[in-house]
């Protein structure tokens, strides 16, 4: 518990005044003895012990209410059925918002779990005091100085976006920005529906932040959690638009998967394909996880550039509902291979290059590392990197690259070194000498580069065997797992495009890739495809990476109630006219991980910030309660109970007098 006036605490030995006034009062009297009055003592001997316990009730009582009145003044604080607020003014308070799509989920009435949180902030700071107020939100970054807590309603950050967050990135600029500017009692309230995804629980950048804020005992951290799910939600995605031109016309295929929340129950979602004025429905019978529709076909006239959209009808999370697609005339599916060793640069070339499909379009372009930097990645789709790792300006362009939705597959070199890059580096090599050798014990086949095939069978991931595999360092995504613990593949965290790490190579002494190709084929062309849409007039984006300036206009539904200098943040598409006036068009979603991201276990937030002066409140869409309020009315009803209880204890006595 806490109090808004804690001085008062110090007036709480008066509770013990009516045992005081009772020890003096006795003193007031001698006691005389009397034989006569043997006989009396003798007949109130058998009601002595009731007495005495109703003396003793009537003083715990009379001790309860002065109590209870001290408390009352010294303005006691609850919140969230958990007391927030405490050891006096802070210097510096830190908020610390989570705008992600998944904190757009609506309840009946219309509020978000952002909207809603930041009401219940703003309401629990009257009751806190600070000489700085600092915001932090998930769209800047960057630390931003308030005039007061009001401004959290007044700025334009009420709207969850359809980005994702960093959280870690977050705390840190936290910590940096109480560093840099030497404050001292610090609070940190972070804000967010605490999703894996936004969290990255398992990031080795947690073990810093911890570290730094341990280094002080003036650092407090709240967390206002929403992380309840909505039930029975759905989610839509597009996974592949392309236009093909056949004896019928021209016709644009398209594959899309829908994911739903548990249910026990088989239900029948209509979808809604929306193409210019054309608007076709079809029923898709789901179940809890992910359904795949593939090759659905809507006629096309002779346009060969456009937009689209894909939407299910609303539930409990609007921000999925609606996918954005954009289509063209299907462009050449170039891929970049970078290799120090020939003989891999050569499997590796002819995977990439033979076509999926005959009718497109495949380009294959090979260079050493050193010639890497000198090849203009615009028309590239998917790079091909054996060897050590990139660095400097290779990086940044490889960076770049993938941020506007290019996809990287890194192999291990042939004797790794100290290098890293995006997150991650290779350490040594780990070789099984003999039979048997290792077997891939566990895979990820709802999604990704080993999702099952189109006809619903899954990839053979469990016939390849591996004869040796570099050892990776990093914090991403387990794609598919060796018997030993150690990863094959694995996704590095990214916020658009892709970057695989694939611990074994592509020759008879490290893997069966070649001989039981297979898989190893799926999964190569599965990263070109995927990253095909990055290409000109053909293009996705993820919110926030993707800068309109006054080149691109809007061209989906008005976005209502944002600003036009963040419509980028939503799901929508924009197009312009270039110089040969040709069309081109982006279409902003949000990533793939917002729709099957899932809350991190209470346990392991508690994990993150363990050893820390950490209080967590959860909170539901829609709940009316306050995050802090103050209950003196308790401790001053409480009082009032005891002196009514004291009142009875002796009107009894006096009744019980007149008895006798």
């Amino acid at each position: 518990m806490s109090f808004l006036q804690p001085w008062m605490l110090f007036a709480l030995p008066l509770f013990a005044l009516p045992v005081i006034i009772h020890l003096i009062h006795r003193r007031k009297h001698s006691t005389v003895h009397w034989g006569a009055m043997m006989f009396l003592i003798e007949a109130t001997r058998a009601s002595r012990g009731w007495q005495r316990i109703r003396h003793f009730l009537i003083l715990l009582f009379r001790m309860l209410a002065v109590a209870g009145l001290i408390f009352a003044i010294s303005r006691p604080i609850a919140g969230g059925w958990l007391g927030l607020a405490g050891g006096g003014p802070a210097d510096c308070v830190i908020v610390v918002l989570d705008r992600s799509a998944s904190m757009g989920v609506r309840d009946l009435r219309g509020g978000t779990k952002l909207s809603q949180g930041i009401d219940k902030l703003v309401d629990a700071f009257k009751t806190v005091e600070a000489n700085h107020w600092v915001l932090i939100d998930s769209i800047v970054g960057a630390p931003r100085e308030l005039d007061s807590p009001e401004d959290l309603r007044d700025l334009p950050i009420g709207n969850a976006t359809a980005t994702s967050s960093d959280m870690p990135s977050l705390l840190q600029a936290a910590v940096e920005y109480r560093e840099v500017n030497k404050v001292g009692r610090t609070e940190i309230w972070v804000l967010s529906d605490t999703q894996s995804h936004d969290w990255r629980n398992e990031s080795s950048q947690w073990g810093g932040i911890r570290d730094q804020l341990m280094e002080s005992e003036q650092v407090r951290v709240l967390l206002l959690s929403y992380a309840e799910q909505p039930a029975e939600n759905a989610s839509v995605r597009v996974t592949r638009v392309q236009r093909t031109v056949d004896d019928e016309g021209a016709a644009l295929t398209i594959d899309l998967v829908l994911h739903r929340a548990q249910s026990d129950s088989r239900e029948t979602i209509p979808v809604e394909f929306m193409l210019g004025s054309a608007r076709s429905v079809i029923d898709v019978p789901v179940t809890a996880g992910e359904t795949r529709v593939d090759g659905h076909k809507i006629p096309l006239d002779e346009a060969t550039t456009g937009w689209g959209k894909v939407s299910i009808p609303d539930d409990g999370n609007e921000s999925d509902n609606t996918f954005y697609f954009t289509f063209g005339a299907e462009p050449t599916r170039r891929t970049l291979v970078v290799a120090e060793n020939m003989p891999i640069a050569r499997i590796l070339g002819l995977v990439a290059h033979a076509p999926r499909d005959p009718t497109l379009q495949y380009e294959l372009e090979a260079q050493n590392i050193e010639g890497a930097a000198q090849v203009d990645l615009d028309s590239i789709a998917l790079i091909l990197w054996q060897g050590t790792l990139p660095q400097g300006d290779t990086l940044d362009d490889i960076e770049r690259f993938v941020d506007s939705g290019g996809r990287v597959i890194f192999f291990p070199p042939i004797n790794p070194g100290t290098e890293s890059a995006f997150g991650s580096k290779w350490t040594q090599w780990n070789r099984q000498d003999g039979v048997p050798k290792w077997r891939v014990d566990s895979w990820f086949e709802k999604g990704d580069l080993l999702r099952h095939t189109e006809a619903g069978r899954a990839l053979p991931v469990g016939e390849l065997s591996i004869t040796e595999a570099c050892l990776l360092e990093g914090d991403g995504t387990t794609l598919a797992r060796l018997e030993t613990g150690k990863p094959l593949l694995s996704r590095a965290v990214t916020t658009s495009g892709g970057v695989y790490f694939c611990t074994s190579l592509p020759r008879a002494t490290s893997s069966n890739f070649v001989s039981n190709a297979v898989v190893f084929y799926v999964m190569v062309q599965r990263a070109l495809e995927d990253a095909v849409g990055r290409l000109r007039g053909h293009r996705q984006q993820s919110p926030g990476r993707f800068d309109p300036g006054n080149d691109w206009s809007l061209v989906s539904e008005a976005l209502e109630g944002i600003l036009s200098s963040d419509r980028h943040l939503h799901a929508s598409v924009f197009s312009r006219t270039t110089e040969s006036s040709e069309v081109e068009h982006v279409a902003i979603n949000r990533s793939v991980e917002e729709d099957t991201s899932a809350p991190v276990p209470s346990e392991s937030i508690d994990l993150l910030f363990e050893g820390l002066d950490f209080v967590r409140v959860d909170e539901t869409l829609g709940g009316r309660g306050s995050v802090l309020e103050e209950v003196w009315r308790v401790f001053l009803i409480g009082m009032i109970i005891a002196l009514v209880a004291e009142a009875i204890l002796c009107l009894f006595d006096v009744q019980g007098g007149r008895r006798s």
